[in-house]
């Protein structure tokens, strides 16, 4: 974390969705491929505004691996890693 944000609230987090997000134009230009719906980046978007992040940081966040079915204290610990790639990248890619 910058230093000249501690004690500021500011948390530093990363949010990706998974895999290649569904548009009309990235599936007109690779048909066939697997593709991520956006909704998937609702759960850990509204967790990560709410004041239940406060104080989480360093964190990487998968929205496919964000489970809407548990209650959201649950769910971001499933669909979250060290922000470093070491032994979360590949999930990510899944």
């Amino acid at each position: 974390m910058e230093l000249r944000l501690k004690s500021t609230g500011v948390t530093a987090n990363t949010l990706n969705p998974g895999g290649p997000v569904a548009t009309e134009e990235h599936m007109a230009k690779n048909p066939g491929r697997k593709w991520v719906r956006a909704e998937v980046m609702v759960g850990p978007v509204c967790w990560l505004a709410s004041d239940a992040s406060d104080g989480v940081e360093g964190r990487r966040y998968i929205g496919t691996l964000w489970d809407a079915s548990a209650p959201p204290s649950q769910a971001y610990k499933s669909a979250s890693g060290s922000l470093g790639w070491s032994g979360f990248g590949e999930a990510s890619l899944k």
